[in-house]
């Protein structure tokens, strides 16, 4: 989605505690499969990109970005192609947090 438009839906839906930085389309010099955005993000929050920063998404762009940028692809409500096999992929939100509370 486009940044400004993001960034609306999230205020409107109260969301804006759980995020610390939110990046959309357009907000930065490149937008996803491009590692800029994970870069972006990850340096804003002084972390590392490697297989411990997990990359959740629904599009296979979400996971192209994931390798490209050495994090953990997990994908999430789609069936992937089944030559692509991913070490962790959920079919929702709710499987997505009991993974997630167990951590």
């Amino acid at each position: 989605k486009r940044g400004g438009i993001l960034r609306q839906e999230i205020e409107s839906l109260g969301w804006g505690d759980y995020f610390e930085v939110v990046i959309g389309s357009g907000d930065l010099v490149e937008d996803k499969p491009s590692v800029v955005p994970v870069e972006h993000i990850l340096q804003h929050m002084c972390l590392s990109k490697g297989v411990n920063i997990w990359f959740v998404g629904d599009m296979p762009v979400d996971w192209q970005c994931a390798e490209a940028s050495g994090c953990l692809p997990i994908p999430i409500g789609i069936e992937m192609e089944a030559s692509k096999v991913y070490p962790q992929s959920v079919d929702n939100c709710l499987e997505l947090e009991k993974i997630l509370l167990k951590a």
